[in-house]
């Protein structure tokens, strides 16, 4: 798991071996985009697009390299257009990517939604009920019951010059908006 070299190694041989393969276009793309190869990405996508110019698999890997590139109205015209794959992870990913590329050009209400896009279909997807909400608010109030005002002032003084920014833990259910929140502090 997470081994995007090897990742990295296997596409290269899958795409070589048969270049209109375009699932493994589209994921030699994203592992590429992972490894923060956006130049490799780039010029891999290019090429698939050349070799799978009849699929849809590379639309959210494209998005991902034109928003690596800045390029980010163009990345969300793409998937504004829905030409993903439309199956729920792909669905998924979608959203979130949309969100954050709004969210990105100050396109915030744009952004609320999709976000709360997002968290609609992580959960269906996912399928999480009421008892596992239920199960992570219980976590979530035993950490609170710990990490009391109190706890946190025993701690040694931070010794760092305080023009550094402050750290803030931001811990709740999945896909209850920490993402959000953590951009919206940022």
């Amino acid at each position: 798991l997470y081994n995007f070299t090897k990742a990295e190694d296997c596409f290269l041989k899958a795409t070589t071996l048969s270049p209109d393969y375009a699932a493994a276009q589209s994921n030699l793309l994203s592992t590429l985009e992972r490894l923060n190869k956006v130049t490799e990405a780039r010029i891999a996508l290019d090429l698939a697009k050349k070799n799978c110019p009849d699929t849809n698999l590379l639309d959210i890997p494209e998005a991902l390299i034109l928003k690596r590139e800045k390029k980010y109205q163009e990345a969300i015209e793409l998937l504004e257009r829905h030409t993903y794959p439309q199956d729920p992870i792909s669905g998924l990913s979608a959203a979130n990517q949309l969100a954050h590329l709004y969210d990105m050009t100050k396109q915030y209400k744009k952004a609320f939604k999709q976000f709360e896009l997002f968290n609609i279909k992580g959960t269906e997807t996912y399928q999480i009920t009421d008892a596992s909400k239920a199960v992570l608010n219980q976590k979530l109030q035993n950490h609170k019951r710990v990490f009391t005002k109190e706890f946190v002032q025993q701690w040694p003084e931070n010794r760092e010059p305080k023009e550094k920014k402050e750290i803030v833990f931001l811990y709740s259910f999945p896909r209850s908006g920490t993402t959000l929140l953590q951009h919206i502090l940022s």
